[in-house]
């Protein structure tokens, strides 16, 4: 019970496991382009509606 409650509390998560895995799902992003790509770019695609993240 202590262990789990350790886990649920304690537990830090992976800051660029969103950002991996936004990338992972946006397959049409090729590699080249990948590195000049603005975080601003994808909050105005949320923003806009272009994007839809579900989140795993």
């Amino acid at each position: 019970v202590i262990s789990q409650m350790a886990r649920d509390f304690l537990a830090i998560p992976g800051a660029g496991v969103a950002v991996e895995w936004m990338f992972s799902s946006l397959r049409h992003v090729c590699a080249d382009t990948c590195c000049s790509l603005k975080a601003e770019t994808i909050k105005e695609w949320i923003r806009q509606g272009l994007l839809q993240i579900e989140w795993p």
